[in-house]
């Protein structure tokens, strides 16, 4: 069920991101806010009186954090978004290095072009990473599978599953012709 901002005094954390986005730059009057049961957060509509240009996202996105801030202006809206991921993008990246570098595995991490099939480049990882092979990966129709069955060989080892995560996720990212599929419970269920 959503509630209309306008429908009720405004709830002080309304007030704090209103006065965080105009700390931005932006004029309140071009920020409406509705409150989403579903995604327990505001979805905050940023229109064209706010005076929003690309210079004020960085900030629009640090200071409306777990809430969903979506632009009028359906080109600055997409603009917004591949920024937006584009920085989640490297800061896992930089993690996942970390990660990776911690475990002294970056520097030797199985590149796919070196391998003929994902299959092969699937095992090398998990040897990379100290799992047996086909223990937690498998390969389904070119795309590397994590799955809760195979996550539950390596449970309570997170340290090797988060490297192995991380290898996984740098291939995908930097290579790009590597897709990963995280299968959900009602695949166990077939």
């Amino acid at each position: 069920m959503m509630m209309v901002a306008g429908d009720m005094p405004p709830s002080a954390e309304e007030q704090v991101l209103r006065e965080r986005l105009v700390g931005c730059g932006l004029k309140a009057a071009g920020i409406s806010m509705v409150y989403d049961e579903d995604t327990q957060g505001y979805i905050i509509t940023i229109g064209d009186a706010a005076g929003v240009t690309n210079a004020h996202f960085e900030c629009i996105e640090k200071v409306t954090l777990g809430n969903w801030p979506v632009f009028e202006d359906k080109q600055l809206d997409r603009t917004f978004k591949e920024a937006s991921y584009a920085r989640a993008t490297n800061l896992w990246l930089a993690e996942a290095r970390k990660i990776l570098r911690e475990r002294g595995l970056l520097e030797s991490l199985p590149r796919r072009s070196h391998y003929a099939s994902v299959d092969e480049f699937v095992a090398a990882l998990e040897r990379h990473c100290g799992f047996e092979v086909g223990s937690i990966l498998k390969e389904r129709e070119g795309k590397i599978e994590i799955s809760p069955e195979n996550i539950s060989e390596g449970h309570g080892d997170y340290s090797r599953l988060s490297a192995l995560i991380a290898a996984v996720s740098l291939a995908s990212v930097e290579i790009g012709d590597v897709k990963i599929g995280f299968i959900g419970n009602e695949r166990l269920a077939d």
